[in-house]
This record gives structure tokens, sequence and C-alpha cells, in this order.
């Protein structure tokens, strides 16, 4: 196990919000969400303004992740050298070959793609 691996007993979140992630209908569609939809239309721009938004929004979703989990006395979920060019990367990936989860909460779909990336 890696100096950031998590134990067996931080999966049970994982899986939750996996299953949250896989049922869109858990959550209804309100213009207080960004959607996955929205999301990758930002990330994937050739708008240099768009593209920077998706990666704060992204970072902010981590950061709010990492908070969380440091507020239960977890440790990291990803490596401290992780970029928020890599977490965009992992976001975007799983958007693309997700297509049918698109319509979940933006901030959802970065919670799962991140923890599926790192394992936690």
């Amino acid at each position: 196990m890696g100096a950031w691996a998590l134990p067996m007993s931080r999966f049970p979140l994982c899986i939750a919000l996996a299953a949250v992630a896989a049922s869109s209908a858990a959550y209804p569609q309100t213009e207080a969400f960004k959607s996955g939809n929205a999301l990758l239309r930002e990330c994937v721009s050739s708008n240099e303004v768009f593209r920077a938004s998706c990666t704060a929004y992204i970072v902010g979703v981590v950061d709010s992740v990492e908070s969380f989990r440091a507020n239960n006395g977890n440790t990291p979920c990803a490596p401290r050298t992780v970029e928020a060019g890599q977490l965009r990367d992992v976001v975007v990936k799983f958007l693309q070959e997700n297509p049918t989860q698109r319509d979940a909460p933006a901030a959802v779909i970065v919670t799962v793609a991140y923890a599926k990336a790192w394992g936690c």
C-alpha cells in the first residue's frame, strides 16, 4: 500500500458517491447545479476563459472533498504532486467515457471521477 493509499474501511463513501452518480434521477436538475454536460462543454472549449473556469470548478470540488476528508481524520486521496491540469484530464476522461451520467450534478461527477482515479 502506497503512502497515500486508503484502507478498505474508506471505500463505503466512494461506493455511495458512485451509486448517487449512477442515478441522475436522485438529483433534480435545477439552475443551482452545474451538470456534467455543462462542465464538459467548458473543459473542452476553445475559449481559454471557459477552460480556466472548468479547471477552477474541479479544483474547488476536490479541495472541498479533501477538506471533508481531513476533518474526518482521513489522509489525502491523491498524491500531493497532482496538478490542476491532471484533475481536469481525469474528469474530462470520465465524462467522455460515461455519457449517460453527464446530466448528473458536476460536483458529484468530479467527486466520483477523482475517487475512482486515485482509488479512494
